[in-house]
């Protein structure tokens, strides 16, 4: 029996995408990770994975160093149940040797509550790291 080029792609594609992990084992091979060594943010800080704005106009700047990164995206998300689609992409940093900065100004009538989560591109221009950082409130 001879099978067209076109029917074997669909059914290559068939046996990948129906497989899960043949599917993520090829990919896997192709990402490149990034690592997210040091968080710092100043003037305020961290505590128990928080950190308690004042209710007035300011400006929190977050730095990160971070393995095998091109750029990274700074994100706030609502806390609460899948909030996940409400973030807000709120900046981007460029690599200055493996080191990222963003400066967010806040405003004293902005209700925050929210998680600050960043997505890591690396040089292939994927996705390599997503996560919270950390969660922002200012009540």
């Amino acid at each position: 029996m001879k099978l067209s080029k076109h029917l074997l792609f669909l059914l290559l594609t068939t046996i990948v995408f129906s497989n899960p992990t043949c599917f993520s084992k090829a990919f896997a091979s192709e990402l490149e990770s990034v690592t997210i060594n040091k968080v710092t943010t100043f003037p305020y800080s961290i505590k128990n994975g928080w950190i308690s704005l004042p209710k007035t106009d300011g400006t929190l700047t977050v730095s990160i160093t971070a393995k095998n990164a091109k750029r990274i995206k700074f994100y706030l998300i609502p806390t609460g149940t899948a909030t996940y689609n409400q973030r807000k992409l709120i900046g981007i940093s460029e690599s200055k040797n493996g080191k990222f900065s963003f400066k967010w100004n806040f405003k004293e009538d902005q209700n925050i509550f929210h998680h600050f989560a960043v997505e890591a591109i690396n040089s292939k221009n994927q996705v390599a790291t997503t996560g919270v950082l950390f969660s922002v409130t200012n009540e």
